[in-house]
């Protein structure tokens, strides 16, 4: 084996996480092997300036010849997965919001009856199967991935270290992660205890929330200046989280009566009404709006030709266009993205929906009654809760200075829990003198 760090990236998304954390092993002259699908290799290549510490490997060559493993790590995840390991995988194993067809929605049907392995040990039943006779797939013995990611079944093999970096906040309350990290990045405190409790990995340490550092720095910056210079515009932005593309019908038709709410509301009180998009949605989505609400903005998309819900990359040149229309925004309306929390961390109000017991709603606990959701964004009390009423009525019986008030107190709130302990220069060079130790 060869003591280069392995980093193995299954979506284009997660070269955003692991940007800094490369550059940082390339200044402290580390030789690096990235595995990644071979149709990344030229976009890799320029976003590291084709670094001589930097060798690629091809992931899609290491998963094609363990393609058996991968079909008994999903079976066997599937079959032994116990109902209340979250909210979102009894939903899944269910059916409530989805319905699958083929092998998956047999195996999920019939792994109702089959006998489960208790979520405390699940991950490692996984690793000791999967992984018999199993030896070390990759040229590498230290390696490091995202949370959630691609290549589980690959991460049960014998021989490997391996350190886990949390991509979002809500990864370690999904799903099993299917094998065992030796180490955990997590957020922050909470989170990191929210791992442990049920991805039972033990070695797990607060780090930094690498998907919001643009907001930390350069937005919040922004943010300031606006307000300090009377630079607030009668606008009011809402974050769109689903996609016909990649998203439940559930999720969809819950948010487009969301959208259709807020454009009712914000032509009432002649407010403009932004809508961001999801970044890997299509264009043309939501332009049925327009007829109606000539006010409603649309921001423009970048990836519309992502063929997976993780397939796209934003550099800071791209997040710059992002908060182009927030930075300067009244508030951010929030039901269930993680916009909500980087919008809370740079400062900007943020109104934060709780709509289950809702009028017209009905949908609604399907999707806010997610565990990470409850616990971080609605339990605090400037929520806006709406019981026996729709939300347009309930927004229209408010003064748009008590919102913002709300929104303002929320948003502080939500910014002490996320805004992290360490720098991000700190918080990357610890990691990368841990990682280097063991190779």
């Amino acid at each position: 084996m060869t003591n280069r760090i392995g980093i193995v990236i299954d979506f284009q998304i997660y070269f955003y996480l692991f940007e800094p954390i490369i550059n940082r092993l390339i200044n402290n002259k580390a030789s690096i092997t990235i595995y990644c699908p071979e149709k990344y290799f030229d976009f890799c290549l320029k976003l590291f300036d084709n670094s001589k510490y930097i060798e690629l490997k091809s992931l899609d060559a290491v998963k094609d010849k363990h393609r058996i493993r991968f079909v008994l790590h999903r079976i066997l995840m599937l079959l032994l997965t116990r109902d209340d390991f979250s909210f979102q995988w009894k939903k899944k194993r269910y059916e409530t919001t989805k319905k699958y067809s083929g092998i998956q929605g047999l195996l999920l049907r019939f792994s109702r009856y089959f006998p489960h392995v208790s979520n405390a040990k699940i991950n490692r039943v996984l690793k000791s199967i999967v992984g018999f006779c199993f030896r070390n797939p990759f040229e590498n013995d230290v390696i490091l991935v995202g949370s959630l990611n691609a290549s589980s079944h690959l991460l049960c093999a014998n021989g490997i270290t391996v350190y886990t970096v949390m991509e979002s906040w809500d990864h370690s309350v999904k799903d099993p992660n299917g094998y065992v990290s030796d180490c955990v990045f997590c957020w922050n405190k909470s989170l990191a205890t929210d791992w442990i409790l049920k991805q039972y990995d033990q070695n797990v340490v607060p780090f930094f929330p690498l998907k919001l550092r643009y907001a930390l720095t350069e937005v919040r910056e922004q943010r300031v200046t606006a307000v300090s210079n009377n630079k607030l515009v009668k606008r009011i932005v809402y974050a769109i989280g689903s996609t016909d593309r990649f998203s439940t019908p559930t999720f969809c038709k819950f948010e487009r009566q969301i959208i259709k709410d807020l454009a009712e509301f914000t032509k009432q009180v002649g407010f403009e009404f932004y809508l961001k998009p999801r970044p890997n949605g299509y264009d043309g989505e939501f332009d049925y709006l327009k007829n109606e609400y000539p006010h409603v903005q649309i921001g423009k998309l970048k990836n519309t030709n992502a063929t997976q819900a993780a397939d796209y990359f934003y550099s800071d040149d791209d997040n710059k266009l992002r908060f182009e229309n927030v930075i300067d925004a009244f508030l951010v309306v929030n039901s269930i993205t993680t916009f909500g929390v980087d919008s809370c961390v740079a400062g900007i109000p943020v109104l934060q929906l709780d709509l289950r017991k809702a009028k017209g709603y009905e949908l609604a606990p399907l999707v806010q009654n997610n565990y990470h959701l409850d616990k971080y964004l609605l339990q605090s009390d400037n929520v806006v809760r709406v019981e026996g009423e729709t939300l347009l009525d309930y927004l229209l019986r408010w003064e748009m200075k008590d919102l913002l008030c709300a929104a303002s107190k929320y948003s502080y709130e939500i910014e002490q829990q996320f805004v992290p302990q360490y720098s991000l220069e700190d918080a990357v060079q610890t990691l990368c003198e841990a990682v280097r130790r063991e190779c």
